[in-house]
C-alpha cells in the first residue's frame, strides 16, 4: 500500500497540481452536499409526520418527503404550463387595434 495513514495522503495531495485538488474538492463537496440533504430529508419527514404508538399499530396512508416534493413539482409545473399557454394565446391572437375618435 502506497499510503500509510491519512495524514500522509493528505499531505501529497496538498503539494499535487490544481486539477487533482479541484477534482478532490467537486467530490467532496457532493458528498457532503448528498449528506446534508439526507440528515435533512430525514429530519423533515420526522418533524412533518412523527409516528406515535397508536398511529405506528393501525396502518395509514401518509405522505412522504419525496411523494410531496413531486406533488410541489406538479402544481409548478402545471402553473409553469398555463401562464405559458397563456402567453401563446396573446401572441397568436389576432392584431387588431380599433382606434375611435
Amino acid at each position: 500500500m502506497k499510503y500509510m495513514n491519512f495524514r500522509d495522503y493528505l499531505d501529497e495531495l496538498q503539494t499535487a497540481d490544481g486539477s487533482r485538488k479541484r477534482k478532490w474538492l467537486a467530490g467532496s463537496v457532493v458528498i457532503i452536499s448528498l449528506l446534508i440533504l439526507v440528515i435533512w430529508a430525514n429530519y423533515f419527514t420526522a418533524s412533518v409526520f412523527p409516528v406515535s404508538p397508536a398511529a405506528s399499530a393501525a396502518p395509514a396512508r401518509s405522505f412522504g418527503i419525496w411523494e410531496t416534493f413531486r406533488t410541489g413539482l406538479q402544481v409548478v409545473g402545471n402553473s409553469t404550463l398555463a401562464a405559458f399557454q397563456s402567453l401563446g394565446r396573446i401572441v397568436s391572437a389576432p392584431k387588431d387595434l380599433i382606434i375611435k375618435p
